[in-house]
């Protein structure tokens, strides 16, 4: 049977209302490597340790509550269809 460890994050999804001045801090300020764009209003970093950052733009600010996606991040597994099939055994429901 394949692995289903947890070998670390793929990615981080940042949404914000101000896409220029969110781009200028992760490329400026910060100094990570623009990889490629998605369109005008997004873009995806180059992070160290196999890691990235989703930056999308146009996004309103928004006040929270509990039904409110609060963060986005994706595992990086050794396969994904293992990983899948354990969790639907562990009863893991798709929404």
């Amino acid at each position: 049977m394949e692995s289903t460890e947890i070998k670390g994050i793929a990615f981080v999804s940042i949404y914000t209302d101000d896409f220029e001045k969110s781009y200028k801090f992760y490329s400026e300020v910060l100094g990570l490597k623009k990889q490629f764009d998605m369109g005008d209003q997004a873009c995806f970093f180059e992070v160290p340790e196999n890691t990235g950052l989703y930056l999308q733009g146009g996004n309103k600010t928004v006040e929270f509550d509990d039904q409110m996606m609060r963060a986005a991040f994706v595992f990086s597994v050794e396969s994904a269809s293992a990983m899948w099939e354990k969790l639907k055994a562990e009863g893991l429901k798709l929404i």
